[in-house]
């Protein structure tokens, strides 16, 4: 992905139907290429909130 110079690639106003259709997009990028990566106990805590 070449993102347009000058131009943003989401905008920083909040979680919007943007930043969640780049982030889909990066994601299945990322697992196309091979270069996903797991962090083992990101959320260490799960039983903490119920």
């Amino acid at each position: 992905m070449t993102p347009l110079a000058g131009r943003p690639l989401a905008s920083p106003s909040g979680l919007g139907v943007l930043d969640l259709a780049v982030g889909r997009f990066v994601y299945g990028e990322t697992v196309r290429a091979g270069r996903i990566h797991v962090v083992e106990d990101f959320f260490h805590d799960l039983s903490r909130h119920g």
